[in-house]
């Protein structure tokens, strides 16, 4: 099984960021980011939406719970729309203002 320090180290190399790159994008240190990918430190909830958000997957990804990089969303309903985006919108326009 995947760890999350496996899946950040990955998903950061992806996009050819050192880990301070990485720390300065979502406000960490580079030792916060190396700790995260050796496993010595776990991210909080708002870091690891922040690092979701930055890579454009799922948290469910990071944790090494889901193979896909993103849940699809296609098929759901109107009110499951709306459920969603009731859940999303705050937490991205917190981070935005940060």
């Amino acid at each position: 099984m995947i760890n999350i320090g496996m899946r950040i180290k990955e998903l950061r190399m992806g996009r050819n960021l050192t880990q301070a790159a990485l720390g300065k994008k979502i406000n960490r240190s580079k030792t916060v980011i190396s700790n995260y990918e050796m496993g010595i430190r776990m991210p909080t909830v708002d870091s690891l939406c922040e690092l979701a958000l930055f890579f454009g997957v799922s948290v469910d990804y990071l944790l090494g719970l889901e193979k896909r990089r993103m849940l699809p969303i296609e098929g759901l309903n109107t009110r499951h729309n709306s459920a969603l985006l009731r859940s999303w919108v705050p937490l991205v326009c917190n981070l935005a203002t940060k």
